[in-house]
């Protein structure tokens, strides 16, 4: 309370804040009056500096953070979505694009070459025989096509186990190699073979899939390193560590760090859509990951002066005899 000369009476103040010296507010103002006679010198001030939160201020605040922040969670996983959404339909876009190259360009290839063929007009025996080995691999070449696009299919709808048999590893290496070796040859490359492997280990897998494996990395070496200095492609077995290890060298540019992770992907090809020279659908890679893995298997790349090499890592098992 304080007095006041000039004994007004009492009043509702219109300034509701009380103003420090300093020129900052303080306390808020919500009654002013004058006491009545004889105290009518007397000025009463009510004022109050915090008001006590209620029951469920506290729940109310804490909605008011958490809903936002959901709001704004949701929106970001809807964007999220709907960018991979939008990336995959696209890598499918550019699948479907490249396999009908793929298949488009060597069919009209065959035909043109069978029809002349065919209606004797090459009398060359050696223009013949080039012709006919063009036929043959061009052939190969979409059966492998034809063969991932299946397999694709396969371990998208119908995901079951591969039936896993033991086989030596020099059984396997030696089988890889007859069927490679003219699709190489017929490349303009040299197929090194090296068998470091001494023990009397096996490794449990799908013969067909292994096969299936070993034929898209080697076509995948001899695509990218076409340009190469040194044409040559290297099919290794050997012991890495505590694991059999099957690997596939070329001499080619090798693969950018970026880029290591995303081959594996389905449908992932390095460059642009617009500019990319080299042939190829997107899947080889992706379906050397799937397979391995199905057969408890590890894929891994890694670079060399120059080249990329491609691994494929076996947990060994103990030959079995018969007793």
């Amino acid at each position: 309370a304080q007095i006041n000369p000039a004994r007004s009476s009492s009043y509702w103040s219109r300034d509701t804040t009380k103003v420090s010296p300093s020129g900052g507010k303080t306390d808020a103002l919500i009654y002013e009056t004058n006491l009545s006679t004889p105290l009518h010198d007397v000025t009463v001030h009510t004022t109050v500096s915090s008001l006590p939160l209620g029951p469920g201020a506290t729940l109310v605040h804490t909605l008011a953070v958490l809903i936002p922040a959901m709001l704004l969670a949701g929106a970001f996983g809807l964007y999220r979505l709907a960018a991979q959404q939008i990336k995959l339909a696209t890598a499918q876009h550019n699948f479907v694009s490249a396999v009908s190259h793929e298949l488009k360009t060597p069919l009209t290839s065959i035909r043109m070459y069978g029809e002349m063929l065919r209606a004797g007009w090459i009398q060359d025996d050696s223009k013949r025989q080039t012709y006919y080995d063009f036929i043959f691999f061009e052939s190969e070449r979409l059966s492998r096509l034809v063969a991932n696009v299946l397999q694709l299919s396969r371990l998208t709808n119908h995901p079951s186990p591969l039936d896993l048999k033991p086989f030596s590893p020099t059984t396997l290496l030696d089988a890889v190699q007859a069927n490679v070796q003219a699709q190489v040859e017929a490349a303009g490359f040299t197929l090194e073979v090296n068998n470091r492997l001494s023990t009397s280990l096996q490794v449990e897998v799908e013969e067909d899939a292994f096969t299936r494996i070993m034929i898209n990395l080697i076509d995948n070496a001899l695509k990218f390193s076409a340009q190469a200095d040194r044409k040559m492609v290297c099919l290794n077995l050997e012991m890495r560590g505590p694991l059999v290890t099957f690997s596939v060298r070329d001499y080619g540019p090798g693969i950018d760090h970026q880029h290591r992770k995303k081959i594996f992907q389905r449908f992932y090809r390095v460059g642009s859509e617009l500019t990319r020279a080299t042939p190829g659908t997107g899947i080889g890679l992706a379906l050397v990951k799937e397979l391995a893995h199905k057969m408890h298997a590890d894929v891994d790349v890694c670079n060399h002066q120059p080249g990329a090499e491609f691994r494929v890592m076996f947990r060994p098992v103990q030959p079995s005899f018969p007793s």
